[in-house]
């Protein structure tokens, strides 16, 4: 980086992206660390599991990190969140099933939207409030929204009955 002295409430911006900086930070897992000319630690953030097009950083007046939806260089952070919602769990994984039918209940913290079909789920899509009963191969696909935090990832279950194959099925 360049020699950059901050006076306070000063800032400067820094776009790390490899073609930018010739570095980059992983937004799957990571740390940044902030010292002072004698080495002294002034500041660091651990960086997990930042959503694709979000950015991660404080707000004024909080010492907590937040999730922001629009990231906004060079304008100060607002309307962050503190978390991203949980994953919804199927009562069964993924997998080849030799029956008949399957009764599939999925729990999560907040509202399940979810569709059979493999399209992507969305908030339009109808709330799991009930088991699931398929007969025939289906792909459940859970999107959870919690109060207060990011939309979870989607998560994917595939459910194959009675394959006719001597074939191994992936």
């Amino acid at each position: 980086l360049p020699n950059v002295v901050l006076k306070p409430n000063n800032l400067y911006v820094v776009i790390c992206s490899d073609s930018n900086t010739g570095f980059a930070l992983n937004s799957t897992s990571d740390n940044l660390f902030l010292y002072n000319k004698s080495g002294v630690l002034i500041d660091s953030v651990h960086l997990e599991n930042i959503p694709y097009g979000c950015s991660y950083g404080r707000m004024d007046f909080e010492e907590n990190f937040y999730y922001f939806t629009k990231p906004t260089p060079l304008a100060k952070n607002a309307s962050g969140v503190r978390g991203i919602s949980s994953e919804a769990i199927s009562s069964f994984t993924s997998g080849v099933y030799n029956i008949k039918s399957l009764t599939i209940e999925l729990s999560a913290k907040g509202n399940i939207y979810y569709t059979t079909d493999g399209t992507e789920p969305t908030q339009k899509w109808p709330v799991y409030s009930k088991p699931i009963t398929i007969k025939n191969n289906t792909v459940i696909r859970t999107l959870v929204y919690e109060k207060d935090k990011l939309p979870s990832r989607i998560t994917t279950y595939s459910y194959i009955f009675n394959p006719d194959t001597t074939l191994p099925v992936l």
